[in-house]
């Protein structure tokens, strides 16, 4: 703010005493006949006087008494409330000026100037006499200013002040104004204050006047309590301030949508990792609202797949073992039979660990080989029992109708092994009679291994019914529990039309897991 200083000779302010042009001369002349003069100032009366020749001026006086005839008015310089504050400017020529020094409200009434004399009758007083009004300052504000307003502060007094400059202050700096009123455009809490006024080149200056801007909340924010990093399970204070004008009436916290209390504090107890996020803090008083929000990020050890801070380091443990059997946050390892098992991962940062388990299963995954090894088998077992039936019928057409009767009993079971890879062991349906024939090939069960679980694997043929032969397919059957190994099957059948050749299935394993 750019302060103007003017140095300027302390004006008087001259009263000119006019009197009234009597006969033979005797007059007082006061000019001018009012005076309004400032609080504690300086003023000067001027005068003139005349009076006939002959005559010597004997005594001169001012008074704030008019007297006619004989009588004496009070001079007031001989007066304790004036005689520190008067000087007589004038002489016994003509001259009748006054000058009267730090007026004030006590001082405001009418003054009269008196002659005399040396004879008896040559005694003279002006009867118009000077008016003087005394004023004070004062700073005249609207009674509420909001912000944005355009606000005009007056420099008042109670009397016109003859051609005055005017210098005003905001909190005792000078402004650059020089006029009666101070325009103030589109108002903010920066234009509130203290301001005065005064006449320029007068030490008196009016009282200071506060100007009360009204706003809206804001420069709101919030501040956490303690400070620094928040860890779980610690206790957490959040305080909400803003600047505003008057003073915020309510207070409303909210985290998302949730309305969480209405005071200046909130406080979280036992903060957790669920209470991480932002809180806004609303600030209303009866000229608006203003928002303000802060984010809590609440540092935890890990737990199920989250960390704050993120995890430092992982180390993976097998059940059973007591070393690690691996770091980092995969592991990979080539897969055995001593695969299976469960695996735990602990998980630490500078706040503690949380560790999880996986069970790895190994399951073997029957091939394609398999598939086709199973359908060509059972290709053969029905091209078999078609031969079989297309014999039985073709030799029963060429029996004669009583050996066929007499046979109608006859059955015959032979029994197959499902191993057995000798020719001569197959039927010759040509060359024989007619039998029935039911052929159960050898059923093979591959036992658990005692040191870990087994591959359990189960394939199993259509069965083929006639109403005189039944052939049954063999069955390979694998146990199967929580953890598989290697699997080899081997299957191997019989027939009386051709054989199936052993073929071995080994497949890659499978690898199952679950997390807890």
């Amino acid at each position: 703010m750019m302060s103007v200083q003017i140095t300027s000779a302390i004006p008087l302010v001259f009263l000119i005493i006019s009197g009234f042009v009597v006969e033979g001369g005797w007059n007082v002349n006061y000019s001018p006949k009012s005076i309004c003069a400032l609080n504690v100032s300086t003023v000067t009366m001027g005068c003139t006087y005349t009076y006939p020749s002959g005559y010597v001026i004997v005594k001169t006086l001012w008074s704030t008494e008019l007297v006619e005839g004989n009588q004496e008015p009070s001079d007031i310089s001989l007066d304790a409330e004036y005689r520190d504050r008067v000087e007589y400017l004038g002489d016994k020529q003509s001259n009748c000026t006054l000058i009267l020094r730090d007026v004030t409200e006590q001082d405001q009434r009418k003054y009269y100037f008196r002659f005399i004399t040396n004879t008896a009758t040559g005694k003279w007083q002006g009867q118009d006499g000077v008016q003087l009004f005394v004023t004070d300052l004062q700073v005249e504000t609207p009674e509420e200013v909001v912000e944005g307003d355009d606000v005009t502060l007056t420099c008042k007094t109670t009397c016109n002040l003859t051609g005055p400059s005017y210098i005003w202050y905001k909190n005792g700096v000078s402004l650059s104004s020089t006029t009666k009123a101070l325009n103030l455009k589109t108002v903010s809490s920066e234009h509130a204050g203290s301001y005065s006024c005064a006449v320029l080149g007068q030490s008196h200056s009016s009282s200071a006047v506060i100007l009360d801007v009204r706003y809206a909340p804001k420069r709101a924010s919030v501040s956490i309590t303690p400070s620094g990093e928040i860890v779980e399970g610690s206790s957490v204070t959040l305080t909400c301030s803003s600047d505003a004008n008057p003073p915020v009436q309510s207070y409303n916290w909210y985290k998302e949508k949730t309305l969480l209390g209405k005071e200046n504090t909130y406080i979280i107890p036992n903060i957790s990792s669920e209470d991480s996020g932002e809180y806004k803090c609303k600030s209303t008083n009866q000229h608006g609202s203003k928002y303000s929000s802060v984010i809590l990020n609440v540092m935890y050890p890990p737990k199920n797949v989250s960390a704050n801070p993120p995890v430092q380091n992982y180390t993976w443990f097998k059940e059973g073992g007591t070393s690690p059997v691996g770091s980092g946050q995969t592991y990979s390892f080539t897969i055995s039979s001593s695969s299976s098992g469960w695996y735990y991962c602990v998980a630490q940062n500078k706040y503690g660990s949380h560790s999880s388990a996986l069970s790895v299963i190994l399951k073997a995954r029957v091939s394609m080989i398999f598939y086709i090894v199973v359908g060509v088998c059972l290709t053969v077992v029905v091209v078999l029992l078609s031969g079989v039936f297309w014999t039985r019928r073709k030799l029963r057409d060429d029996l004669p109708e009583e050996p066929m009767l007499k046979q109608e009993n006859i059955y015959s079971n032979v029994t197959a092994r499902a191993t057995s890879s000798d020719p001569a062991s197959n039927l010759d349906m040509t060359n024989q009679d007619v039998q029935y024939a039911s052929v159960v090939p050898q059923q093979h069960t591959y036992p658990r291994k005692a040191e870990g679980p087994v591959v359990k694997a189960a394939v199993s043929g259509p069965v083929e019914e006639s109403e005189y032969a039944t052939a049954q397919h063999q069955h390979h059957q694998f146990i199967e529990k929580d953890c598989i190994q290697y699997a080899s099957v081997k299957f191997t059948c019989n027939g009386p039309a051709s054989r199936c050749v052993g073929l071995s299935l080994e497949d890659s394993l499978v690898i199952y897991s679950s997390v807890k």
